[in-house]
């Protein structure tokens, strides 16, 4: 009885959180077009960061 019980939750539990992730996605979307163009200029520091890392690792 308890198993019936806590399947029948989680499978209401399920159809609640569909919809919010699919509300969700596409925000994330529009968001995530707008910062590709920042992230290029992000990503110019982190050649740096990861040459410094692997100089102190691998000191030639």
């Amino acid at each position: 009885m308890e198993i019936r019980s806590i399947k029948s939750t989680s499978e209401k539990a399920f159809p609640q959180q569909q919809p919010q992730y699919a509300s969700k996605l596409p925000s994330p979307q529009l968001t995530s077009k707008e910062t590709v163009p920042p992230r290029p200029l992000e990503k110019r520091p982190f050649p740096q960061v990861l040459s410094s890392s692997l100089n102190l690792r691998f000191p030639a």
